[in-house]
């Protein structure tokens, strides 16, 4: 918090919405860009080492932004637009910054669509299990057999697991995928 509170102005305003969300209001932004120095700003403060009983402990932060006018009109839908690109962000890996866009919803609207058919796949038994031999090349000989996942999506059909897993991963599911494959 102190480090938050030490990349903004006095006129801004740091709160916690509970965890490890924050959220912070910068009054008096003419830009987007305004916004997006502030929040490099805050990236290089939280980047450096936090020393605690002299350890050294990393923290990683993804921050999304929104500003009014142009991303909402309210401080529900403001918050609701930095929010989306503040996921957007966790997929650009750590430490990173993302602007709301508009394309953003889109996307999350996507990936929430297949959440929700992830949820029902193994009900419906859209999951597949593919064998390949682990070769030794040196001897030709077969040494092993790696089992392969594939999800046969209804309508968007052979998706490979980069398609679904780290979907699988964030909502829990993925438990249940792997006991399935390893009953299966």
């Amino acid at each position: 918090a102190g480090r938050l509170t030490a990349c903004i102005r006095r006129t801004d305003t740091v709160s916690r919405l509970g965890g490890d969300e924050f959220l912070i209001l910068l009054s008096q932004v003419e830009c987007a860009e305004d916004a997006a120095v502030t929040a490099r700003k805050i990236l290089r403060a939280i980047a450096s080492p936090h020393i605690i009983d002299n350890k050294s402990l990393d923290i990683y932060v993804s921050i999304g932004g929104s500003t009014y006018p142009a991303d909402g009109q309210d401080a529900e839908s403001l918050i609701r637009q930095a929010d989306v690109a503040m996921y957007e962000a966790k997929q650009h890996g750590r430490n990173s910054y993302q602007s709301f866009r508009k394309d953003m919803n889109t996307r999350l609207a996507k990936r929430a669509l297949l959440e929700s058919d992830l949820r029902s796949a193994l009900g419906r038994k859209e999951f597949l299990l593919h064998y390949q031999p682990k070769i030794d090349l040196q001897t030709g000989l077969v040494t092993g057999m790696e089992t392969l996942l594939r999800w046969q999506h209804p309508e968007r059909g052979m998706l490979l697991p980069a398609d679904f897993v780290p979907i699988a991963e964030e909502c829990g599911l993925i438990l249940h995928i792997g006991q399935w494959v390893l009953t299966e």
